[in-house]
């Protein structure tokens, strides 16, 4: 992904190399699968100010009003462990390592919506590797799929704001 990025060779070794340490760590720090069934798990009322003590790599601040979020005193951290692990990484991992990683993140999640060569490289590690699948649906299915799952979305922040979609 990072080579049909535009990164060459070594860059994108680099940059695979440093988005596998970041994920594994982050990984580590996260609840699993069974700890997040638990709701008491996921509720940790914390006071913006302390989280911004508790990651001071992260600009919360700026983060909060560049997001267009109303003034809060507190939040929710579903994962105190992983705010605190992200926060070493933060300080740990250089630049360039970050730059890989949010391009990774980007173009992964957006491969759908890319040239052949995006889709294929996607489909080869999270269809074929991690799911078994033989071929890659044909694009008409794909695009159907992506729809519905759109319209799904849409309509469950709809239905949870109590509004509904217009007729």
């Amino acid at each position: 992904m990072l080579r049909l990025s535009g990164l060459g060779a070594r860059r994108a070794r680099a940059g695979a190399d440093a988005v596998l340490r970041i994920e594994t760590s982050l990984a580590r720090a996260s609840l699993s699968a069974p700890e997040r069934r638990d709701p008491r798990r996921l509720w940790n009322r914390t006071p913006v100010a302390e989280l911004a003590r508790t990651a001071p790599g992260f600009p919360l601040g700026e983060y909060l009003a560049a997001s267009g979020a109303p003034s809060v005193e507190w939040v929710n951290v579903t994962e105190p462990a992983f705010v605190a692990e992200l926060d070493r990484q933060l300080a740990r991992e250089p630049l360039d390592a970050w730059k890989a990683y949010l391009r990774w993140h980007l173009v992964r999640s957006r491969a759908s919506r890319l040239s052949s060569p995006f889709q294929q490289a996607h489909f080869a590690f999270y269809g074929t590797k991690l799911r078994g699948a033989k071929e890659l649906p044909p694009r008409w299915k794909r695009c159907v799929r992506e729809t519905d799952a759109l319209l799904a979305r849409r309509w469950a922040r709809c239905s949870w704001s109590g509004s509904s979609l217009p007729p």
